[in-house]
């Protein structure tokens, strides 16, 4: 481990020819999103293929979910207030946790009130067209880690050290943290001496994990009971775009199996398998909805050799299943400072570059569609800052390779694991926006085309959006190119809209959006270019 690195990988407006429609009027209600397996592209239930920019909705501690009442709240609330503002400013997909002690707080006894909450935000932010994926978040496994997760039953090595490096196998006389009588976890100011990574090289957290792979007391059951209640009350929802089996995955525990130390073998020896069991806890209740699955969070790079690909050799479901399947990943920049903040442009830009391209040969591998489902945590953006840079550079990235991303996060949602204090939202705690960050997030880009995209981009300095999409003119629906666009921040004196070829398509402004028509099958197959600029 000296010779090694290891870094944490970490509205709507639908138009026909005659009247406009709102996101909610105008969005499928049917079931469910697929991945198109000849272009790898999510496509909705007419045929559209989608794109996706949205943040993450996470609240890590009881009674994990954000609160829902009228009052607006810069840390804890997403109501309707805040629903209308993620709609307004483009987001079309949130990644809401739900969680497994939210589910089953005690063994055996299932909490149906818990998912009937869940169940409701999901609703609401569907008929404003945002869709949800649901995601089954962990850091450090559990509670009794100074992370979350896993119910306590689940956590069965709490009595190893969670101290952090220098390895605590090799100290002993290391005791765990004291435990606060109230809560029966650690201290939460204990806990937050150290960046919250550095606990899962502790003995418990590992041996924890390693629990779950190697089925101790039935865990991956258990789990995959969780799983099984989620999807028996989702089912039939059209507004959730997937489940997510589990985030940041350990490697488990390597000090005891240090080949696990490479992302491959851990991959492939702990996740696949447990993976193929979550596939089939799912599938007894819903065969429709995509899996989201993440690769081990642990990589290692060799001086010399680039980031090491996924061990995993196919999605959870097998190939059979690739149309219902997304590779998600997450990046974050090793280069960072104290508040865990990207210090250096020209490094974390190299470093974003090379492991997004590993990202996309694991996409080939697999070959099921993908989703950069985490990025970002930054606090205040500024710009020229090494943040924004890092920021720029992964949407740039992001638009190249026509991936979806969701950014951490909304709100800071009392998130005890960060080293941002809670900054990494979009509001400041005195309740303003941050204006910087919401400009980066709320940029111009193409939620659906009938057909397949083919590029896009968009320049945050000049305005300037451009998007090819091949067409086709099969897909029924009632608009063929759908482009959301903030006017204030980014077209306040107007815009103009260039399409190539010109006949094509018709063109509709209203607030916010731009959406466009074919004007005859005899496009069919042809490459359409839409160009939006200042005016």
């Amino acid at each position: 481990m000296a010779n090694k690195v290891v870094i944490l990988a970490t509205s709507l407006l639908f138009l026909s020819c005659s009247r406009p429609q709102t996101a909610s009027e105008g969005d499928s209600d049917k079931c469910c999103f697929k991945v198109d397996e000849k272009t790898k592209q999510i496509i909705d239930s007419d045929g559209k293929a989608r794109l996706f920019h949205g943040v993450n909705i996470v609240f890590k501690s009881f009674p994990f979910h954000p609160n829902n009442g009228s009052t607006f709240d810069p840390e804890y609330s997403l109501n309707e207030e805040d629903i209308q503002f993620l709609s307004d400013n483009g987001f079309n997909v949130v990644r809401f946790y739900v969680a497994w002690p939210g589910v089953e707080p005690v063994k055996d006894q299932y909490n149906s009130t818990y998912l009937d909450v869940i169940e409701d935000f999901v609703n609401k932010l569907g008929k404003k067209g945002i869709y949800s994926i649901l995601d089954c978040h962990q850091d450090l496994w559990s509670r009794k880690f100074c992370g979350e997760g896993a119910p306590d039953y689940a956590a069965l090595y709490e009595n190893r050290s969670i101290k952090p490096l220098p390895f605590p196998e090799l100290f002993p006389q290391l005791s765990p943290f004291k435990v606060d009588p109230a809560t029966g976890y650690p201290y939460p100011k204990d806990c937050q001496k150290h960046s919250f990574f550095t606990y899962y090289f502790s003995d418990a957290v590992g041996k924890s994990v390693q629990s779950l792979f190697d089925n101790e007391q039935d865990i991956q059951e258990r789990f995959g009971l969780f799983w099984g209640k989620v999807a028996q009350k989702f089912s039939s929802n059209p507004y959730v775009l997937g489940y997510e089996l589990l985030n940041e995955p350990w490697a488990g525990d390597i000090y005891s199996h240090i080949d696990q130390t490479e992302p491959s073998v851990a991959d492939k020896k702990n996740l696949q398998p447990l993976y193929s069991k979550l596939h089939n806890a799912i599938r007894q209740y819903d065969t429709e909805h995509i899996i989201f699955f993440e690769p081990t969070v642990i990589f290692t790079s060799l001086p010399d050799k680039k980031f090491s690909s996924t061990g995993l050799t196919e999605g959870p479901g097998g190939p059979d299943y690739n149309d219902r399947q997304v590779y998600s990943y997450h990046m974050y920049c090793i280069i960072m400072d104290s508040m865990g903040q990207p210090s250096n442009a020209f490094l974390c830009d190299l470093l974003d570059e090379d492991l997004f391209n590993i990202r996309m040969s694991d996409l080939q591998k697999l070959s099921t569609g993908g989703f950069m489902t985490e990025w970002g945590a930054y606090t205040a953006l500024s710009p020229g800052s090494a943040a924004m840079s890092d920021a720029l550079e992964l949407m740039k990235l992001a638009d190249s390779h026509l991936q979806s991303w969701s950014y951490w996060q909304y709100k800071g949602y009392g998130d005890f694991t960060t080293q941002s204090d809670t900054d990494e939202g979009l509001y400041y705690k005195n309740g303003t926006v941050q204006a910087e960050k919401l400009k980066l997030l709320s940029r111009t880009y193409a939620h659906a085309v009938s057909g397949r995209f083919l590029n896009t981009s968009f320049d945050q300095v000049t305005s300037k959006f451009s998007l090819t999409f091949e067409a086709d003119t099969s897909v029924k629906s009632t608009t063929d190119c759908l482009i959301y666009l903030n006017e204030k921040l980014y077209y306040p004196n107007g815009y103009n809209v260039i399409v190539h070829p010109n006949a094509s398509m018709k063109v509709f402004k209203a607030p916010n959006q731009v959406t466009l028509n074919f004007t005859s099958d005899a496009i069919d197959g042809q490459a359409i270019m839409v160009t939006i600029d200042l005016n």
